[in-house]
């Protein structure tokens, strides 16, 4: 008598770790780009700067960058930034690693975002502090029409520009966990998620 066979991936039932921080540059999770900039026209890397004013420490989960164009390509992470301006050369971040686009296209505006999962990093996020953040354009970079909320910029020819002078800002964002949400989960914590 024949027997069906069930295959069941682990991973699919490993819940997600919900983020307790969600922040994007335009404002609203997942915002689509309205145009693009490839790295010949625009810029080599876009980054961005915020500041952890939840009063708490944060644990970076993943990082999302509107960008499309072959891999793999370069993301970045400076941590306790002195002020809103950019922290230096890609090269002296204290977070490098690399990722490939969803999206292999690089001659059109993306549609989607890629999300870099950097749970792995740890990167700790210190309430108070202000944390810089971005990805090399692997061929198209997505940005809105209009300056965003925040100030974001893009590496041209080794300089720095701000976006908002042509009234643009790159469309990235980030996601993290207070630092003390990983601790306080038990194993019998985890096994019980899949009751």
């Amino acid at each position: 008598m024949f027997k069906p066979i069930v295959i069941v991936l682990f991973l699919s039932l490993v819940p997600a770790i919900a983020a307790d921080f969600e922040w994007n540059t335009q404002g609203v999770m997942d915002t689509p780009a309205y145009m693009f900039g490839t790295s010949v026209n625009w810029g080599e890397y876009h980054i961005t700067i915020l500041e952890n004013n939840t009063g708490s420490d944060l644990l970076i989960t993943e990082l999302g960058f509107s960008c499309s164009g072959p891999g793999p390509t370069n993301w970045v992470v400076w941590t306790d930034v002195a002020d809103f301006a950019p922290p230096g050369d890609p090269d002296s971040a204290e977070y490098q690693g690399t990722f490939t686009p969803l999206d292999p296209n690089p001659y059109h505006t993306p549609a989607v975002y890629t999300d870099v999962n950097v749970t792995s990093e740890s990167i700790l996020f210190e309430s108070g502090t202000l944390l810089c953040f971005g990805y090399e354009n692997p061929g198209s970079g997505g940005f809105s029409e209009l300056a965003g909320p925040v100030e974001t910029w893009s590496l041209y020819n080794n300089i720095w520009y701000g976006d908002t002078q042509h009234m643009t800002t790159n469309c990235s964002q980030i996601l993290a966990v207070y630092s003390s949400s990983l601790a306080r989960m038990t194993f019998g914590e985890i096994k019980a998620s899949f009751r």
